[in-house]
């Protein structure tokens, strides 16, 4: 609608948040069916201002995003569950991917090349990361932070993730922790 463009144009806003329509119908989520159009929409408002926020689908298939340019794929959780995804371009942007759930906690992928020691059963403590950690394969960096270990499966179940410690650090709000009473 060009009267809420021009508005928005005189208004010159920092951010412009983006919360587009989708299908409730549809099985599989593709940016073609998301409404308004996504492109049209960031070529737009991107001529007067460059910090834009778009919800998205969480489940969307990323690379399917990346002809939209240079933007933050942050996967948000509530209650353990994925929730969002949110693209942040311009200064919004502070890395490629991150996953953050509603309490706070927030990690950014970094391309973590310490190795994460795997073990085969249970120590005292497991914590079940976020789906939001799952998506936005930050499992690594998830790892370092708790100072946790990846337990090997034998199939595609859930990553669990074990520790000889409860740590107290802020990153565990973006995991389910339990204690283990007996293996």
């Amino acid at each position: 609608d060009k009267k809420i463009i021009d508005e928005v144009k005189i208004i010159r806003p920092d951010v412009i948040f983006i919360d587009p329509e989708r299908l409730e119908s549809e099985e599989k989520r593709a940016i073609e069916t998301i409404k308004p159009d996504i492109n049209k929409i960031l070529k737009i408002y991107g001529d007067f201002c460059k910090n834009i926020c778009i919800e998205m689908p969480p489940r969307i298939k990323l690379e399917s995003l990346k002809k939209l340019g240079e933007f933050e794929a942050e996967y948000l959780s509530y209650k353990n569950k994925l929730s969002r995804l949110n693209l942040y371009f311009g200064d919004l942007k502070k890395c490629e991917v991150s996953a953050a759930d509603v309490n706070g906690a927030r990690l950014e992928k970094n391309e973590c090349t310490i190795p994460i020691k795997k073990v085969i059963n249970p120590l005292k403590y497991l914590y079940e990361p976020t789906s939001a950690i799952e998506v936005s394969n930050t499992i690594n960096e998830l790892c370092f932070q708790i100072k946790a270990f990846i337990i090997e499966k034998a199939s595609d179940e859930k990553v669990l993730l074990s520790s000889e410690i409860l740590t107290d650090s802020e990153y565990v709000k973006l995991t389910k922790p339990y204690r283990v009473l007996g293996f």
